[in-house]
């Protein structure tokens, strides 16, 4: 089907009318849901990310953790959930300094990755031309 619009044609596809008995219906669960809790630090998921990146702010030097140290700090924080947020340390890193983690509010020091001699990354910065 075409529609002309200011003398351009536009191409529209056909859309799908989806009944109502057609329609996902998300289902609640009867009673409290459990909340998952790590094994050591008795958190869940989001406190324990934002656990994980002020604590590593405030460590000495040699002792903060790369991006690959929080990873499997937190796979086996979590052993019987299996997602692969946890292999996205600069992402979850990236909402965390945003304030996305904490309602909103953004932390005090910001969270910076660091390499494997504890020394921080510096991203590469685009030359102006």
């Amino acid at each position: 089907m075409e529609i002309k619009l200011d003398k351009e044609a536009v191409s529209v596809k056909p859309v799908k009318v989806v009944e109502k008995s057609e329609k996902k219906v998300a289902v609640k669960s009867e009673g409290p849901v459990k909340r998952i809790e790590g094994k050591t630090l008795k958190m869940g998921v989001n406190q324990t990310w934002v656990h994980l990146f002020q604590k590593n702010e405030t460590l000495p030097g040699a002792k903060r953790l790369g991006d690959m140290e929080i990873s499997e700090f937190l796979k086996k924080e979590f052993p019987d959930r299996h997602s692969r947020v946890f292999d996205a340390v600069p992402t979850v890193r990236s909402r965390y300094n945003r304030g996305l983690l904490t309602q909103g509010e953004k932390p005090k020091t910001q969270s910076n990755p660091y390499n494997k001699e504890a020394a921080p990354v510096k991203s590469p910065v685009k030359s102006k031309k």
